[in-house]
C-alpha cells in the first residue's frame, strides 16, 4: 500500500502544473473628475497590479459597470524582454510589442514634451510641500511637481514592503511606458528629486481644450501571493490581432 501511496505522490508531482512562485499584488483605487464649461463628472475604477520577477499584470474594472470590464484591455509587461502585451478580452485578441517600437514611441512622447517646455530635459523636478498625511497605516509626505501638460501630487511613505514594492515596479516604470499602467508607481528616473520611498496617492492634473481633468490612484492594499505563470500569457484561444492605434502606423 505504501508503495501505491509513492507512486501516486510521486506522478502528482510529475504532473505540469502551472508553476508558482511568490510576487505581489497590488490593489488600487482611481478617481477621476472632469470639469469644464459643460460641467462636472466623476467616475471610478479599481485597478490590479500582479507583480513578480521581471513580469507585471495590470487589470482595471468599474465597479459601478461591471459589464464594461471586458472592454478594458489587461496589460502585461515584461521588462526583462522589454515587450508589452495588450489584450483585448472583448475581441479575445492579444498584441505583443516590441522593444524597438516601445522605442520608436518613448522616443516620439519625449520630443513632444521638449516641444511643450518641459524643464531638465523633460524631467520635472519632484519638490517637497512639507504637509504630512496619514493614508491607511502609512504616514506620507507630499511632493509636487510641474509637468509640461499641468501639475503632479505625490504622498510618498516608506517601509520595507513599500521598498520591495518599489524595486518589483521600477524595471517596468523605466521602460519609460508606465503612464499605460495609470501612472501608479511613475519612473523615478523620470524626475529630478525623487525621493527614496514609494507612492501612496498620486494625483495628476492635466487641462485639456478648457477642460480640467484630476485623476488621483490610492494603493489600498498590498500583500505577497503565490502567483502563477499563467497571469502572464493571454488566455488560451486569443488570437494576434492589430496593432494599438497609439503605435507609429497602427490601426485605428
Amino acid at each position: 500500500m505504501k508503495r501505491i501511496l509513492a507512486a501516486v505522490v510521486l506522478s502528482m508531482m510529475a504532473w505540469p502544473f502551472p508553476a508558482l512562485a511568490t510576487g505581489l499584488v497590488l490593489r488600487y483605487e482611481v478617481k477621476t473628475e472632469a470639469s469644464g464649461p459643460c460641467g462636472q463628472m466623476t467616475s471610478y475604477t479599481e485597478t490590479t497590479m500582479v507583480s513578480k520577477g521581471h513580469m507585471l499584470r495590470v487589470d482595471t474594472r468599474m465597479p459601478a459597470i461591471p459589464d464594461m470590464f471586458p472592454t478594458v484591455p489587461t496589460v502585461i509587461y515584461d521588462s526583462g524582454e522589454v515587450t508589452m502585451t495588450t489584450v483585448d478580452h472583448l475581441s479575445k485578441t492579444y498584441r505583443i510589442i516590441s522593444k524597438e517600437e516601445l522605442e520608436t514611441s518613448a522616443d516620439f512622447f519625449r520630443s513632444v514634451a521638449k516641444t511643450m517646455g518641459a524643464p531638465h530635459d523633460g524631467r520635472p523636478k519632484l519638490e517637497p510641500t512639507g504637509a504630512t498625511l496619514w493614508i491607511g497605516e502609512y504616514e506620507t509626505a507630499e511632493y509636487r511637481a510641474i509637468t509640461p501638460t499641468g501639475k503632479i501630487h505625490l504622498w510618498i511613505a516608506d517601509s520595507p514592503e513599500l521598498q520591495e514594492a518599489k524595486k518589483a515596479l521600477t524595471p517596468v516604470s523605466s521602460m519609460g511606458f508606465s503612464f499605460l499602467g495609470g501612472g501608479y508607481f511613475p519612473d523615478p528616473a523620470s524626475f529630478v528629486g525623487f525621493p527614496a520611498g514609494f507612492p501612496i496617492r498620486t494625483a495628476i492634473e492635466t487641462l485639456i481644450g478648457g477642460v480640467n481633468f484630476v485623476m488621483t490612484m490610492e494603493l489600498v492594499s498590498l500583500e505577497a501571493q503565490e502567483i502563477n505563470e499563467t497571469e502572464f500569457s493571454p488566455p488560451k484561444g486569443y488570437t494576434e490581432g492589430p496593432r494599438p492605434g497609439w503605435l507609429p502606423n497602427g490601426e485605428r
